[in-house]
């Protein structure tokens, strides 16, 4: 397994920044997912591990040696990318022993590694056909078996799965996450799709306009956001915002006067009364209150509409001029028709400067 360091690294187009100090340490036998939107830097950090881009600043480590103007030859790492990029008139045989024969790897050990991986992938009766006969699934599973062949112990997944229908995408996910599994292999996998990050990634690196948000498990960029960047990106339905102000007693009010006891938020540091907050919640922890407070200046929610998801329904209200969303038992659960005050649980809010965006 390989450990993978990038330093302090940025690249400009021109004038154009495209990153900007980005610092990760990917410990050997990891799964990263980069994560965020189109056109954030993330691609060309990909490209920049692969030697396929140069850096205008910092450095690549790979296994512990210095790989910054390292040749993509010598580093180690195999690439799969969106476009499956295969050999039209080769088969998926000779596809996947291309690269082998180009650097002259003896016959016997090109047709162990070939049937070896095509076991893996489970594309052992597709070896003699075309790419053209092949579905987008078996294509992906080809150009990854393409990788997989080189016997590295470093991969690097530029949007592999976006070409693919959803069910397809789904089932490339579960195959992704059994092959870490079985080789152990440190990968680094780029995706603009929420969804493939939380059910892939040991780690998931949070970019936005070339520099690192967040990197933490799925599960805590999710519960926890650092940033109100990563709030907003991470999570469908998106999270429910409300901007106001931080009172003195550890209130928030927002603009409209409706006022949240927060005295059970884990500040991060306590800051001054009258700072402009932004506080979020997700849909998921949004529910009726038990015990309305019934007092003048309580969160008030008007049922807008119904959106049924099988076991659970979306419910949008409109609360304080803001579109919020909470999930309701679709079975036996009570969906409120009226006017009704929300609840929720300070310790799973977030709150964030509204100048910095930071988290509190």
């Amino acid at each position: 397994m390989i450990g993978v360091g990038i330093r302090g690294v940025t690249k400009s187009y021109g004038a154009l920044p495209i990153l900007r100090g980005i610092d990760l340490t990917i410990d050997p036998g990891e799964f990263v997912v980069l994560l965020g939107p189109s056109g954030c830097g993330k691609s060309t950090l990909l490209n920049i591990v692969a030697g396929l881009e140069p850096l205008d600043d910092g450095a690549i480590e790979i296994a512990g040696e210095d790989m910054t103007h390292a040749d993509p030859s010598k580093r180690h790492l195999a690439m799969v990318f969106q476009s499956y990029a295969l050999f039209p008139t080769m088969s998926v045989r000779q596809n996947l022993g291309f690269g082998m024969r180009i650097n002259r790897v003896p016959k016997a050990e090109i047709v162990r590694r070939v049937q070896s991986v095509a076991a893996l992938l489970q594309i052992e009766p597709l070896l003699d056909r075309k790419p053209a006969q092949l579905s987008g699934g078996q294509r992906q599973r080809v150009a990854i078996g393409r990788a997989l062949v080189r016997s590295t112990r470093l991969c690097l997944f530029d949007e592999p799965l976006s070409n693919l229908d959803a069910q397809l995408r789904a089932d490339m996910r579960v195959e992704l996450r059994r092959l870490h599994a079985d080789l152990g292999s440190t990968m680094i996998y780029v995706t603009h799709d929420q969804v493939e990050a939380m059910t892939l990634a040991s780690r998931v690196a949070v970019i936005n306009r070339g520099k690192v948000e967040q990197v933490d498990t799925p599960q805590k960029v999710y519960d926890r956001p650092a940033t109100l960047f990563v709030a907003r990106f991470v999570g469908s339905p998106a999270i429910n915002l409300l901007e106001g102000v931080l009172m003195a007693d550890r209130r928030f009010r927002s603009a409209t006067g409706a006022t949240v006891d927060l005295s059970g938020y884990a500040f991060a540091s306590t800051p001054r009364p009258g700072t402009e907050v932004v506080l979020g919640v997700r849909p998921d922890d949004v529910r009726v209150a038990e015990a309305p407070a019934r007092r003048g200046d309580a969160l008030s929610a008007v049922p807008a509409f119904t959106e049924s998801l099988g076991p659970r329904s979306l419910l949008w209200l409109e609360l304080d001029g803001q579109r919020w969303s909470m999930y309701v038992d679709a079975k036996g659960g009570a969906i409120p028709t009226g006017p009704f005050e929300p609840g929720f649980d300070a310790a799973d809010a977030s709150l964030f400067d509204k100048t910095t965006g930071v988290r509190l």
